[in-house]
């Protein structure tokens, strides 16, 4: 660390030791520690009053901790209003062409933005408030494409996260270091595993090293947590398009597969003796929900039809919501069509 990162932590610590901090108080010592003296000071003594006015209420409210912590981010924070200033001036003046001459990546150099925005994400993360990245460790690409497809069609910003897969069966050992990195950077881990994972006995050991802020652990797998309904046309489909066994799967005959212990894929790849490219039957999936949307559109929350099902608890985890669907969600509509109990029953 930098001498002038070492000052600047001492003195954020004294000032945050402070019985009662005053918008005032705060405003000069933004300015005193993070300001530039000489340039775009109208701009900066701006940005540092509202960042002043918002704040101190909560920073008053905060312990001695995260106060550190929430001085700190909004010390970077006014450094990097400051550099957004000058790239303005760079990127934007008229004469541009003249300026840079021949040196036309000089954009490039934006690159070191990066790690006072991952320190600024740090520090948000460690107040345990604000707005921070996340990222949802995987186990397979199936839930990966599943996921992201829903996202693309429908724009639901509870489903605009990042994923990493990490492969499943010995594969978690490239978890620690990746969600150190993670944890490093202040963004937010959930990590989901299936029932019949080896993680499951690692899990509480990969908490003690690692911070992961939630857990979602299917029963068996990602596949089998559809209930027949969804499974029944999506697997017929794949039969008909991906392979040279078109038969038409009832909701029956998947639930008689279901109750096989063995992960869905399998017990399918068994009793069709086929393979199953499970990117594209996570595809298929995904277009069946979306499917279903179009009559009922409070699946896509996990409520409708699909309340009580696996499927809606996983859907519900990835969007930060309660798992058990309110009675007020699913008095919001009406279903378009009329569904045989029978195709519903997931036994």
């Amino acid at each position: 660390m930098r001498e002038e990162d070492l000052e600047l932590d001492d003195a954020i610590e004294k000032f945050a030791a402070q019985a009662e901090i005053s918008d005032s108080a705060l405003v000069a010592f933004l300015t005193n520690w993070a300001a530039h003296p000489d340039y775009y000071t109208d701009f900066t003594q701006q940005v540092i009053s509202n960042l002043s006015e918002l704040n101190v209420t909560l920073l008053n409210k905060l312990d001695l901790r995260k106060r550190f912590h929430l001085v700190k981010a909004l010390c970077i924070t006014v450094q990097l209003a400051f550099s957004m200033k000058e790239w303005e001036g760079m990127l934007g003046r008229k004469d541009g062409a003249w300026y840079w001459e021949k040196h036309g990546l000089f954009f490039s150099s934006l690159h070191g933005l990066i790690p006072p925005l991952n320190e600024l994400q740090s520090q948000i993360a460690a107040i345990g408030e604000g707005f921070t990245g996340r990222i949802i460790c995987l186990e397979g690409d199936s839930e990966r494409i599943f996921l992201e497809l829903l996202h693309y069609a429908t724009r639901i910003s509870q489903l605009d996260n990042h994923y990493f897969v990490y492969g499943g069966k010995g594969a978690h050992q490239n978890l620690v270091l990746y969600i150190k990195d993670k944890n490093q950077k202040g963004v937010r881990v959930d990590l989901a595993y299936d029932g019949d994972s080896n993680l499951q006995v690692t899990i509480p050991k990969l908490q003690q090293t690692v911070a992961i802020n939630s857990v979602f652990r299917f029963e068996r797998d990602f596949e089998a947590a559809f209930p027949p309904f969804v499974l029944s046309p999506t697997l017929t489909d794949y039969l008909k398009e991906h392979t040279d066994k078109p038969t038409q799967c009832s909701v029956q005959e998947v639930a008689e597969m279901l109750r096989d212990p063995r992960p869905f894929v399998k017990v399918v790849q068994s009793r069709f003796a086929i393979n199953i490219n499970k990117v594209i039957f996570g595809r298929l999936l995904a277009l069946e929900i979306l499917s279903l949307s179009d009559k009922d559109h409070r699946v896509l929350h996990g409520a409708g039809l699909l309340t009580g099902t696996e499927l809606s608890k996983f859907l519900r985890w990835v969007m930060g919501w309660p798992q058990d669907v309110s009675s007020a969600e699913n008095d919001d509509g009406e279903i378009m069509f009329e569904v045989d109990p029978l195709d519903i029953d997931e036994n």
